[in-house]
């Protein structure tokens, strides 16, 4: 899916009457709807049963291309609950054996749990954790505070110095393709293709520049698949 917006509408932002999400645009009396800051999976979801033609202020780069949808990992979707309770199916059995109150054999007590449980645990063991770092400048160099990184549903935020750190889980049997998205305020944000090798989960992406934001794009946005 991609927007186009083919007839930019060339009427003052500033002078629109701010609406909820948007402004009011007396010229044409459409509300037209601040889309700049949203991700690509955001404007996916929005246009996902909205076939007809909106108005909207967009950044350039988010025009006329094919937009990215975020693809969780497996790892991400696996809930903390269920990770806590293996962590405390652990911590039980130890207790069990220190205490020795159980005439259950040992081999049989490690064998008990649920198989929902054993499960749990063998994709854990398959998870592999990949420690992407970098650096977020601006367009003369100096470090960005506070851009943020994301890959998938991992997120990470720039410190002073404008690095980040963000750990990324995939499983084995996964694409190892991901984008990585990268905004700041009053930046403009980019999309940078990774391609990860599990046999180097260290991954340095160097100094990342972005541009000031400058030129926004107005008008009907039309959804092309």
């Amino acid at each position: 899916m991609k927007i186009q917006i083919e007839e930019p509408c060339h009427e003052n932002w500033d002078e629109m009457t701010p609406k909820e999400k948007g402004r009011f645009c007396g010229a044409c009396q459409k509300i037209v709807l601040d889309m700049t800051k949203y991700s690509d999976q955001e404007i996916i979801d929005f246009f996902k049963d909205k076939k007809y033609n909106v108005c909207g202020q967009l950044e350039e780069n988010q025009v006329d291309r094919e937009l990215v949808p975020n693809r969780e990992s497996k790892v991400s979707k696996m809930s903390k609950g269920l990770i806590a309770a293996s962590l405390a199916g652990v911590v039980i059995g130890s207790s069990t054996v220190n205490a020795q109150s159980s005439d259950i054999p040992m081999e049989n007590r490690e064998n008990q749990g649920s198989d929902e449980e054993k499960s749990d645990e063998l994709r854990l063991d398959e998870t592999v954790i990949f420690s992407i770092k970098g650096k977020v400048v601006d367009e003369k160099g100096n470090p960005i505070e506070g851009a943020t990184v994301i890959i998938n549903t991992d997120k990470a935020k720039t410190g002073k110095d404008g690095k980040f750190l963000l750990s990324l889980g995939l499983y084995e049997t996964e694409s190892l393709d991901v984008i990585a998205n990268v905004s700041a305020k009053g930046k403009n944000s980019k999309s940078i293709s990774l391609q990860l090798d599990f046999e180097k989960t260290s991954v340095d992406m160097g100094k990342i520049s972005l541009k000031k934001e400058v030129c926004h794009v107005k008008g009907k946005m039309k959804v092309v698949d």
